[in-house]
């Protein structure tokens, strides 16, 4: 063996090679020792700590599109690093992205929580206490107005100017009227323009508008004002789901005084809205 311990004694044995041993201006030449037969090991020498290990400072990952070649990942060298000094990378890498999937073949008209049967122009409606979607007629009223409209003249204190009757609805829904006309009376004359449902003089009051006092070319103007507040009474001046209603317009007299009074139904003009309730 060509080296040998001998208490804090090395001994080793082999060939000494010297090399750029003839040229002296440069000042360095290798020293090499060979040991005879082989490879020697020399148990003194001290293995050193190993490197840290590398730092990412930044991690970027690409999706490429199925059936796209992914790039081979890149390495930006950030820092060197140095002595007890990690060395800094930015690392960008790419995946591929998933197979897209079949097309579904799934339809709305198809769900199992779905009741009613699909017709033009109805939406869906979720039911909590059935927890399903039933198809529903939209809830949007049309407008509507008389063809015609009467005169008056005299001194009635009640006179029906117009009716309409109005088709049933698939929900329930409440009036929303508006209207006005020209009076021509005396200086005792008070007339208001009033709209009742099914009845022109006992029906629900849904519209109002209250006359001035005087003679000639009063304007009066109807809005829509419920006599009962729909808080004391939910069903007041609503009309139920698949049930028409007949509304009047009608013009009262209420001055004490009952001079004659008339009405142009040429200077009237009234429209009538379906408003669905809630």
């Amino acid at each position: 063996m060509a080296i040998s311990v001998d208490g804090n004694t090395i001994t080793w044995t082999g060939t000494v090679t010297i090399t750029n041993a003839t040229d002296l201006t440069s000042g360095v030449a290798t020293l090499i020792l060979s040991p005879d037969g082989g490879v020697g090991v020399l148990p003194f020498f001290a293995s050193g700590d190993p490197g840290l290990p590398p730092v990412f400072r930044n991690v970027t990952v690409n999706q490429v599109p199925y059936g796209t070649t992914v790039p081979d990942p890149s390495w930006t060298m950030v820092s060197p690093g140095g002595a007890g000094v990690a060395s800094v990378y930015d690392l960008t890498f790419s995946v591929q992205g998933g197979q897209p999937g079949d097309a579904a073949a799934y339809t709305i008209s198809g769900a199992t929580d779905i009741t009613g049967t699909p017709t033009d122009k109805y939406i869906l409606v979720y039911n909590a206490v059935s927890d399903s979607w039933v198809v529903t007629q939209q809830k949007v009223g049309d407008m509507y107005n008389p063809t015609s409209i009467n005169n008056y003249s005299g001194n009635s204190s009640l006179v029906t100017l117009a009716t309409m009757v109005i088709p049933s609805q698939t929900w329930a829904w409440r009036p929303r009227n508006f209207a006005y006309g020209t009076i021509t009376g005396t200086a005792n004359t008070n007339v208001s323009l009033v709209c009742r449902i099914t009845n022109a003089t006992t029906g629900d009051q849904v519209a109002s508008g209250p006359g001035v006092t005087g003679a000639t070319g009063m304007s009066a103007f109807l809005i829509p004002a419920f006599e009962t507040p729909f808080g004391n009474n939910a069903s007041y001046g609503q009309i139920p789901a698949g049930t028409s209603v007949s509304i009047y317009l009608c013009a009262k007299q209420t001055a004490a005084t009952t001079d004659s009074w008339s009405i142009s139904g040429s200077s009237v003009r009234w429209l009538m809205e379906v408003a669905p309730t809630p």
